[in-house]
């Protein structure tokens, strides 16, 4: 981003919060192509929001389509979950809430995760999503 860019952005920021009631409004001027600039911005910041939300949710689809039963090794539960950085925060934060309260385990989109197992599990994660 530009330094013009930046102060724009800045700018607008402070427009938001003044007009949300969070700072007193400052006196600040915006160019035609800064007032563009940011609504560009945050229009392609939705889009990546967006496309997240929809990436995750994708992810949570194929993990239960992977999950399945698996007659060859005795009925075990073959269960096949693809992990992005939100998703491994959250198995994070779950994991925690669950060892505080002293639970055996835990339900984490839709599938039951023993809490020493998650304590390994997080560990080999956070190596391969650094």
């Amino acid at each position: 981003m530009t330094n013009e860019q930046n102060a724009a952005w800045n700018s607008a920021r402070l427009v938001k919060e003044a007009m949300r009631g969070n700072v007193d409004l400052l006196m600040c001027s915006l160019s035609a192509e800064q007032f563009m600039t940011i609504a560009r911005n945050e229009e392609e910041l939705e889009q990546l929001k967006r496309s997240v939300r929809e990436q995750e949710q994708n992810v949570s689809q194929l993990a239960a389509d992977g999950a399945g039963i698996d007659s060859e090794s005795g009925g075990s539960i073959k269960l096949t979950i693809i992990f992005t950085k939100p998703m491994l925060d959250r198995l994070k934060k779950l994991h925690a809430q669950a060892g505080e309260a002293g639970e055996e385990s835990f339900m984490f989109d839709g599938h039951e995760f023993y809490t020493g197992y998650a304590g390994y599990l997080i560990q080999y994660l956070e190596t391969k999503l650094k």
